[in-house]
């Protein structure tokens, strides 16, 4: 390969932090430069320094203080929530604070450890954090969230993404991304299981767009009419097994629907849009989940069959806003809970809307799309490379002395306007 440099592998190996000088940081300004696009237009982008009334930390990090703000940069909230629930103390270690108003973190962005400094001024909306702040009086995930907009210029690029690349730019670590659409329920769970071991970080995503997520919810489950009336059924069908009377419902409820989500779509696309904002928030009415949205995986659980009952597989997830769960079987509030007090016990469950919730797992591969795995393993010997890949006959040749597990992750620019890495 030609033009191969090896580079430093981990941020551990990167020199003593060089601290900013100066108040203000000309990189990144702040100013409707630094937001862009349809951020940066309008009226009311204020900025406000949060160096006196604002802490890094207050005692330690924890993922239910994370709250997203006015940007669509739930990937990556979601995936900070993860980390801090497998590794506390990962993000402690890696934020500086240089004590003179500036603030940093030590991470991969872009594939490369290196060091990322901003200043501690944020956008605003009537003198509060306009984007992801923190429930308690911190900065740290503001601060994370800035740094991630300095690394590709501007707020406005950081909206939308997958949580793989964000967990991937955070720890440097390689990622995975399973599509629970395209893979059998035996293959869905497996994969989840082995999620659920050692060094595994975990997000889910749901589709994107309301319409297509409808004709999903169509397909498999739909739950807009009666919806209480139809999850009592589904919790009790899925306890008794009775798969042939609830397909039967379901294949009613599928053709109703059908017919409907064509129509609403056609509308849809005459009214600019404004279906589908209404339908999203009828998604969030009855079913509690965000279309386009990204949750932490906080737990997998299986629990055996016993008492003439199935084997239950059980998810916890945790929604980045901070608050908005799932309302169906298994839900904080589901009457399934008094049939299935030990379960309750051991899964501690929790009737607050913080954010976290508990879900079936047929539920959770009919309503979300897609999860990436983080593979932080330990005792892992890593070593990386930057080169350019310049013909097509091009190659990398890897020499393995003995049997082992070899994990290889390739970082490359995203083709488009924001150049954003992926891996």
């Amino acid at each position: 390969m030609d033009g191969i440099t090896y580079i430093k592998a981990s941020v551990d190996e990167l020199a003593e932090p060089s601290f900013p000088s100066g108040s203000d940081d000309k990189d990144f300004p702040a100013n409707d430069s630094s937001l862009g696009g349809r951020l940066g237009k309008g009226k009311g982008n204020d900025w406000k320094d949060f160096s006196k009334t604002g802490t890094l930390f207050v005692n330690d990090i924890d993922a239910s203080d994370i709250r997203q703000g006015f940007l669509g940069t739930c990937y990556l909230l979601s995936a900070i929530a993860a980390i801090c629930e497998k590794r506390p103390g990962l993000l402690k270690r890696r934020l500086l604070n240089s004590g003179n108003g500036w603030y940093g973190i030590r991470w991969y962005c872009k594939g490369v450890p290196r060091d990322t400094w901003v200043d501690d001024k944020f956008p605003t909306k009537e003198g509060k954090m306009r984007f992801a702040c923190s429930e308690k009086n911190e900065l740290w995930v503001a601060v994370i969230e800035k740094c991630y907009a300095k690394e590709y210029k501007q707020y406005d690029n950081i909206e939308g993404g997958f949580p793989g690349d964000a967990m991937h730019d955070i720890t440097g670590k390689p990622s995975e991304c399973h599509n629970l659409q395209t893979n059998w329920d035996g293959a869905n769970w497996d994969f989840l299981a082995n999620c659920s071991k050692p060094g595994k970080i975990v997000c889910a995503g749901l589709m994107g767009s309301p319409f297509r997520r409808m004709l999903f919810m169509v397909e498999r489950r739909v739950v807009l009419i009666l919806t209480c009336f139809y999850n009592a059924i589904d919790s009790l069908f899925e306890m008794c097994n009775l798969d042939c009377v609830l397909n039967l419902i379901e294949f009613i409820f599928m053709w109703a629907w059908f017919g409907l989500s064509y129509l609403l779509s056609m509308i849809d696309t005459l009214c600019c849009g404004c279906f589908s904002m209404i339908h999203a928030i009828l998604c969030l009415y009855f079913v509690g989940l965000a279309p386009g949205h990204a949750y932490s995986i906080l737990e997998i659980k299986s629990f055996p069959a016993c008492g003439g009952l199935l084997e239950t597989k059980l998810i916890k997830l945790r929604n980045p806003w901070g608050k908005g769960e799932w309302n169906g079987c298994y839900s904080d509030k589901s009457w399934i809970w008094t049939l299935r007090s030990d379960l309750k016990q051991q899964c501690k469950v929790s009737d607050k809307d913080d954010g976290a919730f508990w879900m079936s797992f047929s539920d959770f591969q009919k309503y979300f799309d897609t999860v990436d795995c983080l593979h932080y393993d330990d005792g892992y010997f890593e070593t990386r490379i930057q080169g350019e890949l310049k013909k097509k006959s091009s190659s990398v040749h890897f020499i393995v002395p003995s049997a082992c597990k070899v994990r290889v992750s390739f970082t490359q620019p995203r083709v488009g306007i924001d150049k954003r890495f992926i891996c």
